[in-house]
């Protein structure tokens, strides 16, 4: 058993090494590349990878979600009920085809001991 152990651990630390290896390389590509680039694509690219302003982003937009945007949604993203539309916030999860049964006795109930053992 101990055996076993030790080899997964050694079969883990050679892959985890050949994953650090790959990365090196594939970093390797990326300077490569990058050494190819001339000074004006190199400020493009910085250009277009910052980050906007807070101030030049478009405002939020906000929807209201209601029976009339839902009906509009594509057929498999629909609730399958129509009590699905009808409850605000759901408190309890309730099956509509009333497939999970869940029992309501308590923790007594379930681990006595005397009546286990009585049939």
């Amino acid at each position: 058993m101990k055996r076993d152990f030790y080899i997964m651990q050694i079969k883990h630390s050679i892959i985890a090494t050949f994953e650090q290896l790959r990365l090196v390389e594939m970093e390797l590509e990326i300077l490569k590349h990058q050494a190819t680039l001339t000074k004006e694509q190199i400020e493009s690219n910085q250009k277009k990878s910052a980050k906007p302003e807070p101030g030049s982003l478009p405002p939020m937009q906000y929807q209201h979600i209601t029976k009339e945007s839902l009906q509009k949604t594509p057929y498999l993203m629909r609730p399958q009920n129509e009590m699905d539309f009808d409850q605000g916030v759901v408190q309890q999860y309730q099956d509509p085809n009333q497939r999970v049964v869940v029992q309501q006795e308590t923790v007594d109930q379930r681990v006595d001991l005397k009546s286990q053992y009585q049939n």
